[in-house]
Formats: structure tokens, C-alpha cells, sequence
């Protein structure tokens, strides 16, 4: 049964997600209504009655020196939170509080909603550890209420992941996990089910460092089956920096997998991907690493030298592409690269799909014919244009065939259309434009067609 989607509605503003990755679609956000009255604006301020109700509840409930305590990072950072835990229709109150010095100084709250505005205490827990880092509410078996991930922090690097949920009125802890790495959420188009149970999963990164210095890294997928068992699968991976970005993205042969752009440790980049395999015939699930080592042994095949991410590309579908940069033949003092995007299938069989030129705002897709030919230059003209010079190797020779422009001049509009040229974007102040030189090698239509700006996802 797939999870329905929930509104989540805080007390106060949430802000974005910075932890662990809990692999499911996030909730959307509101506060508390309050109705205004004209001359409500020339009298003193008040809270909601609803706040005032369960501040009386919470004045019960608290120890003397406790006190609301919000999470540090996500989406709800909220002390005081809105969620339908046990499904029944009516959103349940959860509050977030800490108790200095106590052996369990992190503290959970649930109450529900009763006659009169009052509120009753559902469930209550008590946690070890300095922050809650973050809270997610998710539905991992699929039945019942929503389950609480909670992701505890202590000093700098220690992580525990503590799932927790309501039965017959009182948390249960399902699932703990310790991780040590921070990141960001785990976003993209792809389904968040990589298992195939027919609910989220959770995943983490757990990076460790021995006491001879060696760095090792893993990733877990947690998931519960149709029996609501708990599982956890886990897979080594490349020993990093950091993490870049960490996406859902689908395989060329349709399998759901985790995307993984990390920095490694000599500084450089790459793509590592992860999906789930019954290669068996039973219900005895691995998580696997998909992509081979490069025959040089230096890592694996889609280490690069640029910091670009895999990403879906426009005109590509929502599957998402691994980028592998290398170097373009240099005719010029300046080095420039040419980026392969390449589709994976579950096998680890890749696939070339384009290839592309980027600078700092745009990117342009190259025609197959010429990849192993292309050269750049770059002309700086005074009067506020900036020409970047495509060229295609004969021999020893480059001969010319396209400039893309960037125009700064306050009449820059009516530059990009100036004689040969024709215009292909505005972003802000600038305009750019291109000139075709050698209409043999390239069209107009085919610049249009796939000359693209960068988002920002590009360097994520």
C-alpha cells in the first residue's frame, strides 16, 4: 500500500533539509490560522488560543528546566509540529523538547486534540545525545500509523538514527542506526522505493576513519517487507571527501537506483551508483554497487576531474545521466574538456548519449560526428563581448565553424541579432548569441535546438 501524501503545519517557519537521507517524498508546510479583527491592529498581540491551550499542557508535562528544543536541520524545524500520525484524520500535536543535563536529555511529545480545545498526552519518549538534527514523518511499512525518524546528533560526528511508532498509544522503537555523515536530502524524480516494498526506504552514509588513518565508507537501505519485518541491506563504497549530491534517478532498463556524486580524496569526482538485486529468485535482496572499476585501476570509470553532477538533461527523459569529462584536443594556452553523459542499466552496461560543452552559464550539445575533433578557443573583445570560437580539427589544422557569444553592453539585445548572428538566451543582464561560420559543419536549427542553460544542479 503506497503512503498517502500528508500536510505537515508548524507553530513556526521550516527551513531545508541537512542530514542523513531518509528516502521519501517531504511534507509540505503552514502555520497555525490566526483570524485578525481591525481593531486587533491597535491592541496588544495574542497567541492563538490553541497555543495558549497546550502551553498549559506542556507547563504540566515539563520538568522545571526543560524546555522546546526544534530540530537543527530538514524540513521541520518546527518545535511544535502538525502531523495525522495515526491516520485517523485529525492532525496529531508532536513537540520537541530538551532537558539539560539529564542522561536522556532529548525529549518527544505526542498529544491529540479533545473536546474543548484541550489536548491529551498520547505518547511520550526521552532520547540520549546533544540535538536532533532532524525529524522526518514516513510510513516505512506501509500499515498503520506513520512512523517518527528522528535523527540524534552528539559532538561533531556521532549520528543515530532512531525510528520510532505509535502502537496501542505509546512509541515503539523499529529501527536504530548509527551514521556519521551529514547530508543533504535525497531528491530527484525517481520513485523513492528502490526495493520494491511498496513504501519509502531510509538510507544512510556511514564514513568512518581507523586509527591507522583509513578512511572506509558504506551505504545502508532500510526497508520493511510485506510482513512489516525491518530490513537492512548494505554496500561498500569509494572512500571520500564528500558527498556532492545524493539523488533518486532511474536506470537506463527502468530500475530505480540511488545516484551518489562524491569528491574523493586526491579531490577529484565521481558518480557511484546503487540499486537492489534478487538475482536468486527469493526474497534475499542485495544492494549493489553498479558501476565497474576503470581499467586503470584508478577508481571507478566515471572519475573525472570537473565537479559536474548526474543529472538529467533537457530533451533526455527523467532518467539520470552520469557526466565523465576529458580534455579537448588544446590549441590554445587554455585547457578545456568535453563532458560525456552516459546511461546505466542494472547490469553496469553503459551507454554514450551526448556529449557537451559547458561554461559557466550554458552548455552546448555537440554533434557526434565532430566529438573527437572539437576545439575551443576564447576571443575577449573590449566593446562587451565575450566569444567563445568552435572549431573542428583537419589534420593539423582548426578550421572555424560556430562563435557563441556573450554580450554585456547596454544595447546587447540588439547586438545578438546584429548581422550574422541570432539570439539564443537572456539571463539577467546578459544576452548571448551565436554566429555561425562554416554552415557545412552546423545549422542554426541545430544550435537552437541544443544550446541550453545550466541550472544550478549542475555543481550541486
Amino acid at each position: 500500500m503506497k503512503q498517502k501524501t500528508k500536510k505537515t503545519k508548524y507553530f513556526a517557519k521550516s527551513g531545508l533539509f541537512f542530514i542523513l537521507l531518509l528516502l521519501f517524498a517531504p511534507a509540505l508546510t503552514s502555520c497555525f490560522s490566526i483570524g485578525i479583527k481591525a481593531e486587533d491592529f491597535l491592541s496588544v498581540p495574542k497567541l492563538p488560543e490553541e497555543y495558549h491551550m497546550l502551553q498549559l499542557r506542556l507547563d504540566e508535562e515539563f520538568d522545571d528546566l526543560e524546555k522546546l528544543y526544534p530540530p537543527s536541520g530538514g524540513d521541520n524545524r518546527a518545535s511544535i509540529q502538525l502531523f495525522d500520525i495515526n491516520n485517523d484524520g485529525t492532525d496529531e500535536v508532536v513537540v520537541y523538547s530538551s532537558l539539560p543535563g539529564d542522561d536522556k536529555p532529548l525529549r518527544i511529545y505526542l498529544f491529540e486534540t479533545v473536546a474543548g480545545g484541550n489536548f491529551r498526552l498520547l505518547a511520550k519518549s526521552a532520547f540520549p545525545g546533544e540535538a536532533f538534527s532532524s525529524v522526518r514523518y514516513l510510513n516505512i511499512d506501509g500499515v498503520g500509523s506513520c512512523e517518527i525518524g528522528l535523527a540524534l546528533s552528539s559532538g561533531n560526528t556521532t549520528k543515530h538514527l532512531v525510528v520510532l511508532s505509535l502502537v496501542d498509544e505509546a512509541f515503539h522503537t523499529v529501527l536504530e542506526d548509527d551514521f556519521t555523515l551529514v547530508l543533504s536530502d535525497v531528491s530527484g524524480t525517481a520513485d523513492t522505493d528502490i526495493t520494491g516494498s511498496g513504501n519509502p526506504n531510509i538510507v544512510t552514509i556511514t564514513q568512518t576513519m581507523s586509527d591507522s588513518g583509513t578512511t572506509s565508507c558504506s551505504i545502508a537501505v532500510i526497508s520493511a517487507g510485506a510482513d512489516g519485518r525491518i530490513t537492512r541491506l548494505e554496500c561498500g563504497m569509494s572512500p571520500f571527501e564528500s558527498v556532492i549530491q545524493a539523488k533518486f534517478g532511474y536506470l537506463s532498463d527502468g530500475q530505480n537506483a540511488v545516484f551518489i556524486d562524491i569528491r574523493t580524496i586526491d579531490g577529484r569526482y565521481q558518480t557511484e551508483l546503487f540499486t537492489v538485486k534478487n538475482e536468486t529468485g527469493s526474497d534475499n535482496l542485495s544492494l549493489v554497487s553498479i558501476v565497474p572499476p576503470s581499467s586503470e585501476s584508478e577508481g571507478l570509470e566515471t572519475l573525472r576531474s570537473a565537479n559536474i553532477s548526474s543529472q538529467a538533461l533537457t530533451g533526455y527523459g527523467q532518467k539520470l545521466l552520469v557526466p565523465v569529462s576529458y580534455p579537448l584536443p588544446q590549441e590554445s594556452a587554455s585547457a578545456y574538456y568535453g563532458i560525456d553523459w552516459f546511461s546505466y542499466d542494472s547490469r553496469g552496461e553503459k551507454k554514450l548519449t551526448v556529449t557537451t560543452y559547458h561554461d559557466i552559464d550554458w552548455y552546448f550539445e555537440i554533434p557526434s560526428e565532430i566529438r573527437g575533433r572539437l576545439n575551443i578557443t576564447r576571443a575577449v573583445s573590449y566593446f562587451g563581448e565575450t566569444a567563445i570560437v568552435f572549431s573542428v580539427l583537419e589534420g593539423d589544422a582548426a578550421r572555424p565553424f560556430m562563435k557563441i557569444l556573450m554580450l554585456t553592453g547596454s544595447d546587447n539585445r540588439e547586438a545578438a541579432n546584429y548581422g550574422g548572428r541570432f539570439f539564443l538566451l537572456e539571463d539577467r543582464s546578459l544576452v548571448y548569441a551565436a554566429e555561425i561560420l562554416d554552415s557545412s559543419v552546423i545549422s542554426e536549427s541545430y544550435v537552437l535546438e541544443h544550446f541550453h542553460k545550466i541550472t544550478k544542479e549542475w555543481f550541486s
